[in-house]
């Protein structure tokens, strides 16, 4: 990953505390930390797909979902990367694992954006 221009995600390097996950003090430090993390990646994510770099705004989003897979918008930047790169149908199958995990995990539909990015890509 390149952490070139972002160098704070390199000092990353897992969850607070992985070793001691039943540290009940360390919680709140830990999901603090990796929020700060994935917010970041996803604003990496973000600023890729914005320069039409899709490839490596993918990569950053799956960062993001293999971290928490309940991220949304990771989900939309890489439905949209995904779709930029010519693979509709991949991007249609990213936003049905999206709608499946959030349903099942949250009782929840996707946001009305990322159902608007979805339709945009359907219609194409």
């Amino acid at each position: 990953m390149e952490y070139a221009q972002w160098p704070a995600l390199a000092l990353y390097r897992g969850d607070f505390l992985e070793e001691s996950p039943y540290a009940e003090w360390a919680g709140e430090e830990r999901e603090r930390l990796l929020t700060e993390y994935l917010t970041a990646a996803e604003r990496l994510a973000r600023l890729w797909v914005t320069q039409g770099d899709y490839e490596r705004g993918a990569r950053w989003a799956n960062a993001v979902l293999a971290k928490d897979p309940l991220w949304e918008e990771a989900y939309a930047l890489l439905m949209e990367c995904q779709w930029k790169q010519g693979n509709r149908a991949l991007a249609v199958r990213t936003y049905d694992r999206c709608r499946k995990r959030l349903r099942e995990s949250l009782g929840v539909e996707p946001s009305p954006r990322t159902t608007a990015l979805f339709e945009a890509i359907s219609r194409t």
